[in-house]
């Protein structure tokens, strides 16, 4: 079981990266946070996890422990398998899906890509009081977390790091920030990446 990749990044997608271990590429799929926090070129450590198919071995990259804790307990629901759980931490952050589980705000759930109102509910019966740990203590029972506030440097950045020119990276998180005011740095980035993705 490979639980850690700690190495040179040779490559980064929108999707994954390569994380070069002892003169062995590893390939990986992660979120775009994730990947936004592994510079080019240069040394990176993913934490991850393996997921064993009936015809391919693929590996899961997170940033954070929370990220790769969260990713298996989302798989205990079932139909939600490793692809469905990834885009989930692609779309809110560990906190905000414990939150929006504790709230059983399907709402929420459902802005998740491939998440529709039956999964919601899924979710929400499956997944109700195992999440705990994961909310912050800043937030409560009747609304999520309240978000640090994340500058549009960072996002550019961010987008930058990715593979995106610096103008393109400029106006996808000046969108971002006018279309989320007072939005933390993750959600703000994913909001520049749909609007990046609309604009191909």
């Amino acid at each position: 079981m490979i639980a850690s990749l700690h190495g040179e990044v040779v490559a980064k997608s929108l999707t994954g990266g390569v994380i070069e271990c002892g003169g062995v590429g590893y390939e990986f799929l992660a979120t775009a946070a994730t990947l936004a926090e592994l510079p080019l070129g240069e040394d990176g450590r993913v934490l991850t996890t393996m997921v064993i198919g009936e015809k391919v071995v693929t590996l899961y990259g997170f940033a954070h422990d929370s990220e790769r804790t969260m990713f298996s307990q989302l798989q205990d629901v079932q139909g939600l398998g490793p692809k469905l759980a990834l885009a989930c931490l692609n779309t809110y952050s560990p906190s905000e899906i414990a939150v929006a589980v504790a709230n059983d705000d399907k709402k929420t759930l459902q802005a998740i890509p491939g998440v529709g109102a039956r999964m919601a509910a899924k979710m929400t019966a499956v997944l109700d009081g195992k999440l705990d740990e994961f909310i912050d203590s800043t937030a409560t029972t009747s609304s999520a977390a309240e978000p640090v506030t994340g500058g549009s440097e960072t996002v550019v950045a961010a987008l930058v790091q990715l593979g995106f020119d610096e103008d393109s990276a400029n106006h996808a998180a000046a969108w971002a920030e006018e279309s989320n005011p007072g939005g933390d740095t993750g959600t703000n980035l994913r909001h520049a990446l749909q609007y990046l993705g609309k604009k191909k």
